[in-house]
């Protein structure tokens, strides 16, 4: 519970706080409380699809590498990252499954809408952290964060990327953002 007073701040606004959070839920009907009318609360958070679309691609190379596993130093946190990214899928909404993780969440855009809508918000919308050009070098990115030094698994994961990229164009920052401003309004 927040000790300040109702209708006590315009803005309120946060950086990577709310995936930290088990249950959510009750910190933003605080936020919804001490916001003043026409208050704005905004929060970048990580969203899944920033998440889902590299383990994909690293997933897919894998399998196209006939790899059995992804376990050894070579790929750095490859196995970790896949198998922690498919825990917090399967277990989105159990708060005891997620509370010894300390990232809790990668947020969905429909989830976050609908949750607003529930707790009073007139409106939520959301926008991308990265510029466009971030997706120019996010696959490259995402390997060297998770150590994956394993050649052909690169080489391969790269190749995926390039082809997603080259399909999907501009809209890629669209099907997959890595962080986005959560703009609610009260």
């Amino acid at each position: 519970s927040l000790f300040f007073g109702d209708s006590s701040f315009d803005l309120v606004a946060g950086s990577a706080v709310l995936h930290h959070i088990t249950d959510y839920r009750p910190f933003l009907r605080q936020i919804f409380r001490i916001l003043k009318r026409d208050g704005v609360a905004i929060f970048s958070e990580p969203f899944f699809e920033g998440y889902f679309w590299p383990c994909f691609l690293l997933h897919l190379a894998a399998q196209e590498l006939h790899l059995e596993s992804l376990a050894g130093p070579e790929f750095g946190m490859a196995d970790f990252m896949l198998k922690d990214t498919a825990y917090r899928v399967q277990n989105a909404d159990d708060v005891a499954a997620l509370d010894p993780l300390t990232d809790k969440h990668y947020f969905r855009a429909e989830i976050l809408s609908s949750l607003a809508a529930e707790l009073g918000f007139r409106g939520v919308r959301f926008q991308n952290v990265e510029p466009a050009r971030f997706y120019d070098c996010w696959m490259p990115h995402f390997l060297d964060v998770y150590q994956i030094q394993h050649e052909p698994l690169r080489r391969k994961a790269m190749q995926l990327y390039d082809e997603l990229r080259s399909y999907a164009g501009p809209a890629l920052p669209a099907i997959a953002p890595h962080f986005r401003y959560i703009v609610l309004q009260k």
